[in-house]
């Protein structure tokens, strides 16, 4: 979790700096003085961003399929249920994959106090063995991103289920019921 707050921190200070600089009085404009953002002070301009994870295949020569995180912009405060429809719906970075079958929907999300309880729907079955433990791990790590959750049950279209994880399958699932590489930790 310390790292992703690290990466969330180096990109808000670099996107903050950038800009024409700000003089007392008008100069000529050239190519030392102007940077190539594209950063916009605009009310519907991204703010913040949300952390997802996705799997990298190649990875590290040692560990392959491990998860990584991605940042993406958002407009609003980010919330659990907004993390998740980004995970599912954004387009995955190149050379990065998602496990997640394509049509899975976040039906709801409940928080109570550290658990969040995720309801999808049923096209997560689509995916068996490693993929969809990968499946459910990319889902676990961006709902513990947010550092006030520390652990995530699931239920598909309303019935609970347990998740597949590194050891047996988990009615709630935690950052430890994962080992490297599908523990980005």
């Amino acid at each position: 979790m310390k790292r992703v707050a690290a990466v969330l921190l180096f990109a808000v200070l670099f996107t903050a700096g950038c800009g024409v600089p700000i003089d007392n009085q008008a100069r000529a404009v050239n190519r030392a003085t102007t940077t190539t953002s594209t950063t916009s002070t605009t009310p519907d301009s991204p703010s913040t961003f949300v952390s997802v994870f996705f799997v990298d295949e190649k990875g590290k020569e040692t560990q392959p399929g491990g998860l990584v995180p991605h940042l993406v912009a958002v407009a609003d405060e980010p919330t659990v249920r907004e993390a998740l429809t980004v995970l599912f719906t954004t387009e995955v970075p190149p050379q990065l994959k998602t496990k997640i079958p394509k049509g899975t929907q976040v039906i709801s999300v409940d928080a109570s106090g550290s658990q969040v309880a995720v309801d999808i729907t049923s096209e997560i079955n689509d995916v068996k063995g490693d993929s969809q433990k990968a499946a459910y791990a990319q889902m676990v790590f961006t709902v513990l991103a947010f550092d006030e959750f520390s652990s995530v049950r699931f239920l598909i279209e309303g019935n609970p289920v347990e998740a597949p994880t590194d050891g047996p399958n988990r009615e709630r699932v935690t950052a430890l019921d994962y080992q490297p590489p599908l523990n980005p930790g």
